[in-house]
């Protein structure tokens, strides 16, 4: 079971709300990929303005759009994790995500990634979620009503 102790950076002297690490005083499960015996001070990293720019635990470097601030790439440092992208529309919204995998550090050939596309209604609500790498199957997700948040069609 996680027992997390939560460590916050001070600025002048005051605790502010940009975590610094985080420690776990629960059981030391091996099987369990979480944080095990904790972190190190000054895991995360902030701009200026309070934005996590680097997860030191996690190898991630995290790029924010200027202007709205919208998470626009995530660049992990270990050897096989994928580089994401983020695209937005001019409203903000999400409409693409790319998944580039990579194997010893170098990024696989275009024909790899994966692709998510995000349509909304005209309320800006999501109304379907396609994904995929576009070189075989497409899945497909439908909000089907409104009412219902949580039911989708998934079809292969």
């Amino acid at each position: 079971m996680d027992r997390f102790v939560y460590n916050y950076h001070t600025i002048g002297g005051v605790r502010s709300n940009r975590l610094d690490y985080v420690t776990d005083n629960g059981t030391n499960y091996a099987s369990y990929e979480d944080i095990k015996s904790g972190q190190a001070t000054g895991n995360y990293t902030y701009n200026k303005i309070g934005e996590l720019i680097e997860d030191a635990s996690e190898d991630m470097i995290l790029h924010w759009r200027t202007g709205d601030h919208k998470l626009s790439k995530i660049e992990r440092a270990d050897q096989n994790s994928p580089q994401l992208e983020f695209f937005y529309n001019p409203f903000g919204q999400r409409t693409m995500k790319v998944e580039k995998p990579r194997v010893s550090s170098v990024i696989q050939a275009s024909t790899e990634w994966k692709y998510t596309y995000y349509v909304y209604d005209a309320n800006g609500q999501v109304m379907a979620v396609y994904s995929g790498n576009f070189q075989g199957t497409v899945m497909f997700q439908f909000a089907l009503f409104r009412i219902f948040k949580n039911n989708t069609l998934k079809i292969n």
